[in-house]
Formats: structure tokens, sequence, C-alpha cells
């Protein structure tokens, strides 16, 4: 059972280990609600740390220069490698699309103004989704404390953080610079997969 505030029970089953000592588990992502805080954006840009990849999402100031607002999600190597497993398929269809002239390439931004106003969360699961020019993606989190639990039963508390809006080109560019990333990011024991 989940601690209070947690976030949603939903379904999990732990993944037999390829020889090593790492922990593999698929959630049922179908079971979660969507993120009550939404942002939209225009601009997209990705920072690595030591430790964390930064996605950047922002939303330009129309009647001036600068940024309205940025949001900054930061997650974790092994959250990224998991979330660029699960957009593979969603690649294939978009490169289609591109080649067919129906959707422009998109690309990251650097992003070295400072914006009017800024919020930093942390994200460890993500979905993708798009439909035409539209795209989104929903970011939840998975505490230490909720993984831990995952051998005591089937469940895992998934805590929903925020649905950000954003143009399907940007979307794609955010994608393929992490895979792009993926390869130098250091490996750790545990993976998610949905």
């Amino acid at each position: 059972m989940a601690r209070i505030g947690e976030g949603h029970a939903v379904d999990v089953s732990i993944l037999p280990s390829k020889g090593g000592m790492s922990n593999h588990f698929a959630i049922d992502t179908s079971g979660l609600p969507v993120p009550d805080r939404r942002l939209s954006c225009d601009t997209v840009s990705l920072v690595r740390t030591d430790h964390v990849v930064k996605l950047l999402f922002a939303q330009r100031n129309v009647v001036s220069d600068g940024y309205l607002s940025v949001l900054i999600i930061q997650m974790s190597f092994e959250a990224v490698r998991s979330f660029i497993h699960t957009v593979n398929q969603l690649n294939n269809g978009i490169e289609e699309l591109e080649q067919q002239g129906r959707l422009q390439r998109g690309s990251l931004t650097e992003i070295k103004e400072k914006p009017d106003q800024s919020a930093v969360v942390t994200a460890s699961l993500v979905m993708a989704g798009y439909s035409g020019n539209d795209g989104c993606l929903d970011f939840y989190y998975l505490s230490p404390f909720s993984v831990q639990r995952i051998n005591l039963g089937n469940k895992v508390a998934v805590e929903p953080v925020v649905r950000v809006q954003l143009p399907t080109p940007l979307m794609v560019a955010l994608v393929r610079a992490l895979v792009e990333m993926a390869p130098s990011l250091p490996s750790m024991d545990s993976e998610v997969k949905s």
C-alpha cells in the first residue's frame, strides 16, 4: 500500500533481469490521471548537468523580447533512458510525415535570457503523444520510497506532475536530442518501462 501523498496507485509488473542485478519493471500507465498543472510552450531547450538532464519549456513574450515563463523539468539519466525506450515507435511515424512534407522539422533553442517566471520540478516518467501539429507530454514522478515498495506488491504510487502542450516538431526535436545524448549518460541499476 502506498503512503498517503505518494500519488496514484497503478499496476506494476517486475520484469525478469537479463543476467544483471538491475530491477526492471513495467507500469500500466492507462490508470494514470492527467496532471492538473498545464503549460503551453513555444520554445524547448535541453541542458545536461553532472547528475540530471534538464528539459526547458518556455513561452516567449509576444509583446517584447524574452520569455514570459520557463518550466524546468529535471530527470535522472535512468528516466531519460526509459523515456527514449518508449518513444521509438513515435519517431517512425514522425519521419514519414516529415518525408511527405506534412510536418516541418523543429529545433531546440538555447535559452539565454532570464524569464519573468520560472519553476523547477522533477519527473521520472513521461507519456508522449501527438495529433498533427499538436504535441503533448505528460510528466509523472515515482519517489524512491514508491520504487522501493514495488517488491512488496503489484502496485506503485505515481504522482502526476505537469502536462506540457507544444508543437509536435518541438517535441520531436527534444526526443531526437535526448536519443543523441543517451549513449553518453552514465548507467545505473534500475529502469522503468511504461
